[in-house]
């Protein structure tokens, strides 16, 4: 009977108690992903605008879709409710690599609603235990970080960038190796009743989340060492000193804003001595 409940549990979180095809190829992207987050993702700008992008779009197409599936599914359920997010995720990383100067603050807010939902997770009854104040949280979250990438984007880009790729890729080894962490997610995101599933903590579960500050702490060292000097899509190159009483400086040359300049808000190409830099 144990066994059995055991098993209707599994199938109920990840829709069989082994491997799809469908949760197979969804846990390898999401690994894959997030090692690029964890390595590069301050490093490279417009790819990193497009993977948050695609992440974005794809979680809030699945919310929508699972909240809103009936107890006949959708056609071909598995892989529709895994391809039509996907389909969307794609947009999403097309948009958001296009509009940079609005997306930026969009990798914050991404990592805002990662961590909100991880502080979420380390409760069986999710800390907030209704689901309006517990919804609020999130948007609220959200909201702060992608607004404090503003005053501190250098440091805001790096948290975002290291925790999200930590947590996706956690989530992708949860994807393969059915711990039962991602049951806290569900519990979280998909309100549908045909849905419910319960959410326990036992020791892989507390295992997983340990993992996630683990390899946050060591994404956020490697990121921030080996990107010193730069800001997120800008190139801060070291100062050259012009020959024979000419300039070094680029002048106006640096002016304007946007990718392949140096921006007013990324940096000038600056007269005399100044360094250049501009999106990448």
């Amino acid at each position: 009977m144990i066994y059995t409940f055991f098993i209707y549990k599994i199938e109920d979180i990840y829709g069989a108690d082994w491997v799809t095809p469908q949760m197979g190829v969804a846990g390898a992207i999401l690994i894959i992903l997030g090692i690029y987050l964890m390595v590069f993702g301050f490093r490279c700008f417009r790819p990193t605008l497009s993977v948050a992008g695609f992440l974005t779009f794809g979680l809030i197409t699945w919310v929508g879709m699972t909240n809103s599936q009936t107890m006949d599914g959708y056609t071909n359920d598995p892989v529709t409710i895994m391809a039509v997010p996907a389909g969307l995720g794609i947009l999403g990383a097309i948009l958001y690599a296009f509009f940079w100067n609005i997306s930026i603050y969009l990798v914050g807010g991404m990592g805002g609603l990662v961590f909100g939902l991880f502080i979420l997770c380390w409760r069986e009854d999710l800390v907030i235990t209704q689901v309006v104040p517990r919804a609020c949280f999130l948007v609220a979250i959200s909201l702060f970080f992608a607004g404090v990438v503003f005053f501190a984007e250098r440091y805001l880009v790096l948290f975002a960038t290291s925790f999200t790729g930590s947590f996706i890729f956690i989530v992708g080894i949860d994807f393969l190796t059915h711990t039962g962490y991602i049951a806290g997610l569900k519990s979280i995101l998909d309100q549908n009743s045909l849905h419910r599933v319960k959410y326990t903590i036992d020791r892989k579960v507390y295992a997983m989340m340990a993992v996630i500050i683990v390899l946050f702490l060591i994404s956020f060292g490697w990121q921030f060492f080996y990107n010193r000097g730069r800001e997120f899509g800008v190139n801060v190159e070291p100062a050259k000193k012009g020959g024979d009483g000419g300039e070094a400086g680029g002048g106006d040359a640096g002016g304007g804003s946007g990718p392949g300049s140096g921006g007013d808000s990324k940096g000038d190409g600056g007269g005399g001595d100044g360094g250049s830099g501009g999106h990448e």
